[in-house]
């Protein structure tokens, strides 16, 4: 999520937030940046220190698995993930690694049962949101 200094139009420093306000100390808002033992909180450009025009599919690729997705791959990838980001998200990916390690992950989506039917068939193609949970899945069998 984007942060921005505390105003009035800043949600983050205008709505009451006492979990995020006990584990930082106040709102969370761009000068709550900050790390200590048991928390990082980093600002983090939306670039990736990749050039060009920011992309969901690396994007979200870095928030699923913790990797560069633009650096690994070059560029930044628009919409759906070619197989090197599948790759990555399926190699690396949080919830994957979460279920090899013991953990139960859940994973909300506003995806209809069509869709996640279609996905079966190969059409149509997954995106990295589909990806991740997807992997987890049966991550206790791979190589995660």
């Amino acid at each position: 999520m984007g942060l921005a200094p505390p105003s009035p139009h800043n949600p983050w420093s205008t709505e009451p937030t006492p979990a995020i306000d006990r584990l930082l100390g106040g709102p969370l808002t761009a000068d709550s940046v900050q790390r200590r033992e048991g928390l990082l909180l980093a600002p983090l450009g939306a670039t990736l220190g990749v050039e060009g025009l920011p992309q969901s599919a690396t994007g979200q690729a870095s928030l699923f698995t913790g990797r560069n997705g633009a650096r690994r791959l070059g560029r930044h990838q628009t919409g759906l993930p070619g197989p090197r980001m599948r790759e990555l998200v399926v190699e690396h990916g949080l919830l994957g690694r979460a279920v090899a390690a013991g953990a139960s992950v859940t994973f909300a989506n506003a995806y209809s049962r069509g869709y996640l039917d279609d996905l079966a068939t190969g059409t149509p193609k997954p995106s990295v949101t589909t990806t991740a949970p997807s992997a987890s899945c049966c991550a206790r069998e791979s190589t995660l």
